[in-house]
């Protein structure tokens, strides 16, 4: 089916990065031949995370305060 527009989900593998390889027909609906345009883009590591949100964490309002009896190298 010839179309304006089309739209295909991607799911790479997480945490490595991914090269696309995209490859469009461009051409009339009743022609035979098309035009191919080829692209390749890198999908950089962590791409499948998406940011929830902009908003800056809100401030804590309280606090804990204790103490170790360990040395700092086995914490």
């Amino acid at each position: 089916n010839l179309s304006s527009s089309i739209c295909i989900p991607i799911v790479p593998p997480k945490d490595v990065p991914v090269d696309l390889h995209l490859k469009a027909f461009v051409g009339y609906r009743s022609s035979t031949q098309f035009h191919v345009f080829e692209l390749t883009r890198q999908l950089p590591r962590f791409s499948m995370y998406a940011l929830t949100s902009l908003d800056p964490a809100s401030e804590p309002i309280s606090y804990v305060n204790f103490t170790i009896a360990e040395r700092a190298q086995r914490q």
